[in-house]
């Protein structure tokens, strides 16, 4: 533990930062840029601390010296391949992540009341997020706006349709509107509020809330966001502390709670209807794309300038393989070093890796962009970590004495931390701001914990 008697800052600062860092999760709602100059300020005041403090044992636990070299690696990489300007300086100032989940390391072992203070607001927030959103789920009613002549209880119980006769995609935003990251927040936020729950013994006060939270995430009908909130819940109840009668008991209500939640034919539609056509959907490309005979021609639907195709099983849909596809190619090609971060949009474009289904500006999954961005050796910084991860869950899983040995709210730190590095989904982008505040929180708390241990055990 980090003793209040060997820091030169004053209870009001060890405060002030404690709900600096508790203001993270708002700012993420209310945009980007917020969250990342809260995070921003957060990395230049921990520099500040551990040069005039002189911290050093907080930068030797292992992944904080890989991540660090990580961000070296990085600025390196775009001033020797000479790479734009936009890439250099996403490098340079990428370690600032790094210093903001170090800064939560900090505060976690400094101030006792740190938790307390972030498990409240997060709540509140949380609260809120989930009253607005369940209004416009069930109700159609945007009680911010007020609108009561959209009150609606029609989607409920029918299939909203557009007005091209096809199934609406069946989305909840909530508070982040245009932005369909809903589900996204919650799975990334939850392991956190979790986690703080069990540490401040508030596990069953806090039962019904965090059953409340879990059902936000499949309303809001990101399917990833779905995967990794049950990905999340299986392991903790492999790995949670706790009679297989309670275990069959809780997994018993979410999976109730699963089953009413998509009883709902648009979310139906969406999480179930929508995944197997985009999983099984035909490629259609133009005859003369391909090099086919006039007999296969005739054969197929001869009448029509299109062609379908006889793989019929796609990597998640056509859109992500095609993503895929383009991203491998890239690293093929540029396998030591990659093309540079955020490069993916620009490069794309260029004939060779063109795909007609996929040119955006991300390839849409974690290693994937990493391959082609950063190289072979920019993506094993990262997949080190994963497979760290993965065996402290192994072992977590298989022996009996580190299930007990450990805490619950250290394996929902942990936890936390790998659906974030988990590679098999559909992802956005590694090196966008919002989503590596949303990372990088979570190893805050991961790493804070860890901190905690090794100190502990020192004693």
């Amino acid at each position: 533990m980090i003793n209040k008697k060997e820091t030169t800052l004053t209870n009001d600062q060890i405060n002030y930062l404690s709900y600096l860092i508790s203001l993270v999760p708002v700012a993420l709602i209310l945009g980007a840029f917020i969250a990342d100059l809260i995070a921003t300020f957060c990395a230049i005041i921990f520099l500040y601390i551990s040069v005039k403090e002189k911290l050093r044992t907080i930068y030797t636990f292992w992944i904080v010296k890989l991540l660090i070299l990580f961000c070296i690696y990085l600025i390196f990489k775009s001033l020797i391949n000479n790479e734009e300007s936009h890439s250099i300086l996403r490098s340079f100032f990428y370690i600032r992540y790094v210093l903001f989940s170090l800064l939560i390391c900090y505060i976690y072992n400094l101030n006792p009341k740190f938790t307390k203070i972030f498990l409240k607001i997060l709540t509140a927030t949380l609260i809120i997020l989930s009253i607005h959103s369940y209004f416009i789920h069930f109700f159609t009613f945007d009680i911010l706006r007020m609108n009561f002549g959209e009150i609606s209880l029609k989607q409920n119980f029918t299939t909203i349709f557009t007005q091209y006769g096809v199934p609406y995609d069946y989305r909840i935003s909530g508070l982040f509107y245009s932005e369909s990251i809903l589900g996204s927040y919650i799975v990334k936020i939850l392991p956190i509020y979790l986690g703080l729950v069990f540490l401040n013994n508030k596990s069953k006060k806090y039962f019904i809330l965090t059953i409340t939270f879990f059902f936000l995430i499949i309303i809001s009908g990101e399917r990833s966001s779905i995967a990794l909130s049950i990905l999340f819940l299986t392991n903790f109840f492999l790995i949670y502390n706790s009679s297989i009668k309670k275990k069959i008991y809780y997994i018993s209500i979410f999976f109730l709670i699963f089953i009413f939640a998509i009883s709902n034919p648009n979310l139906k539609n969406r999480i179930i209807d929508n995944t197997i056509f985009n999983i099984t959907e035909k490629n259609i490309v133009k005859k003369d794309e391909l090099n086919i005979t006039k007999t296969e021609i005739q054969s197929s639907q001869s009448g029509s300038n299109f062609f379908k195709d006889k793989l019929n099983i796609n990597i998640f849909s056509l859109g992500h393989q095609g993503h895929f596809t383009s991203a491998w190619k890239i690293f093929v090609d540029n396998p030591i070093f990659g093309i540079g971060i955020k490069n993916f949009r620009y490069e794309c474009k260029k004939p060779q890796y063109k795909d007609v289904y996929a040119c955006t500006t991300h390839p849409h999954n974690t290693y994937i962009q990493l391959l082609a961005e950063t190289g072979i050796i920019g993506f094993f910084f990262i997949f080190i970590i994963f497979i760290y991860l993965s065996y402290k869950i192994f072992t977590l899983i298989f022996f009996r004495k580190a299930k007990i040995k450990f805490s619950n709210h250290y394996k929902c730190f942990l936890l936390g931390v790998f659906i974030n590095f988990w590679p098999l989904i559909p992802t956005g982008s590694f090196f966008n701001n919002w989503l590596s505040i949303c990372y990088f929180l979570s190893l805050g708390f991961f790493l804070g914990e860890i901190y905690k241990i090794n100190s502990q055990n020192k004693i």
